[in-house]
């Protein structure tokens, strides 16, 4: 890899599970990153499509001012909504755990197209609503659920309306874009204008090909199969996907409705409300998410490379210590590039004389190469799981030097971010298990 390393930045967010509090945000870069958003140009690093220059949130720490579009952690969303409307895809525990294990896009959407009831536009209309409430309840909008218009520039997966971050404390995401909630996007479009006709779904839909959902035409249906891909216009933090996965644990531990927040917490040091997760979709959620580590699943090679010789956690989740853990690749257009025919393409893009062909176009040649990684870390007691602590990995991709592709193209091969949060997930446990040891020695002495 560039720079030996394959990833230019990596940030990790620890929370609390008790307290919500957050217990470290650290991050790091290599020097070419850095280098690139201060506006220098440093001997032997990569020329990028976007001109180098100075972009002081993006050398500060990126577990509390990163940002991201969400790819598949927005299935967790997802999943909560299909669970509310009792789906077909959740009727049955095996689909529902494979869907979430494989992250099946393609199966979450037909789920919200209806295939079910023959493309019913009534159905699809109250599951998208039910995805609507359930991406704010697990703290999704921020204004944004008002139709506030400073939704386009307070676009954080995080907290309720009221005084979500101060921005002396933690900074609006740098450019205007849709809010990290599904169904918003940067034109505004909101649930009930995406109208579509039902020949152009039965269209998309191509009788069931495995590539189904990708050929879609008409601004409406585009937009919606867009957001459900989970890539859309939508923007996360790593606080904010923390938020979503404290919320869902606490509905699953029964505490009550006025649980602390993570948002509030880490401003003021005082509580709000976080929003209600009915306790048993919460846990059933949090069991199929214990499934992306496991044979077949997105995460299992990384787990595998991390957790070599483990005797607490094991890739099928049946040790002492497990994770219930969602990956996430957003977009990235050039999978299939060298990051020599990428420049040059970009490069061509920027002569393009049609306006609206060249802001589009450019878009995906500023698109970051980035992964995610969330979980939750539990230790089972023999009863049950005890969740503890809420990690989420953030990183940007580096290029291989021998080919010259970006590390993990098309999603093949292991997820940096995942192996990064796994190996961390070791220590915390032997940390854990060191701790308690150390308690009882202490709590056994005269």
């Amino acid at each position: 890899m560039l720079e030996s390393a394959r990833a230019r930045m990596a940030a990790v967010l620890v929370v609390d599970v008790a307290s919500g509090e957050i217990e470290a945000a650290a991050s790091a870069h290599t020097p070419c990153y850095q280098a690139h958003h201060q506006g220098a140009q440093r001997k032997g690093c990569l020329p990028l499509p976007q001109a180098a220059e100075n972009r002081p949130w993006k050398v500060t720490n990126q577990a509390l001012h990163g940002e991201a579009m969400c790819g598949s952690l927005c299935k967790i969303g997802q999943a909560l909504a299909l669970l509310r409307v009792s789906s077909p895809l959740t009727q049955s525990t095996a689909d529902f755990s494979e869907a979430i294990r494989q992250s099946q896009t393609e199966r979450f959407i037909d789920e919200f197209m209806c295939v079910d009831r023959g493309f019913s536009p009534q159905c699809n209309q109250n599951r998208l609503n039910a995805l609507v409430q359930a991406t704010h309840d697990l703290g999704g909008y921020s204004a944004c659920a008002k139709g506030d218009s400073k939704c386009q520039a307070l676009n954080l997966m995080s907290g309720e309306e009221q005084g979500v971050f101060n921005v002396s404390r933690l900074r609006l995401l740098s450019n205007p874009a849709a809010p990290a909630a599904s169904l918003v996007d940067a034109d505004d479009y909101k649930p009930g204008s995406k109208n579509f006709t039902l020949e152009a779904v039965r269209n998309c839909y191509a009788n069931g090909h495995p590539k189904r959902w990708r050929d879609c035409q008409g601004i409406g249906l585009v937009a919606s199969v867009a957001e459900l891909f989970g890539q859309g216009n939508a923007h996360v933090s790593p606080v904010g996907v923390a938020e979503l996965l404290f919320t869902l644990t606490a509905a699953a531990q029964g505490a009550p409705h006025g649980a602390v927040s993570i948002i509030k917490r880490a401003e003021t040091g005082a509580g709000i409300g976080v929003p209600a997760v009915a306790p048993q979709h919460a846990r059933r959620l949090l069991e199929a998410l214990l499934e992306p580590v496991k044979p077949s699943g997105t995460a299992h090679s990384s787990c595998v490379k991390a957790m070599a010789g483990d005797s607490l956690m094991n890739c099928n989740n049946t040790g002492r210590w497990v994770v219930a853990s969602k990956t996430g690749t957003p977009l990235f257009p050039h999978d299939a590039m060298n990051y020599q025919r990428r420049q040059q393409a970009c490069d061509k893009v920027k002569a393009l004389s049609d306006g609206i062909v060249r802001r589009h176009e450019w878009a995906r040649c500023v698109v970051p190469p980035t992964k995610w990684y969330a979980y939750v870390l539990g230790k089972s007691d023999g009863q049950g799981i005890v969740w503890t602590k809420i990690v989420v990995v953030l990183t940007e991709r580096n290029w291989s030097a021998r080919t010259g592709l970006i590390d993990s193209p098309f999603d093949r091969g292991g997820n940096v971010a995942a192996e990064i949060g796994l190996r961390l997930a070791r220590q915390l446990a032997e940390a854990a298990e060191h701790q308690n040891l150390t308690e009882t020695i202490h709590g056994a002495a005269p």
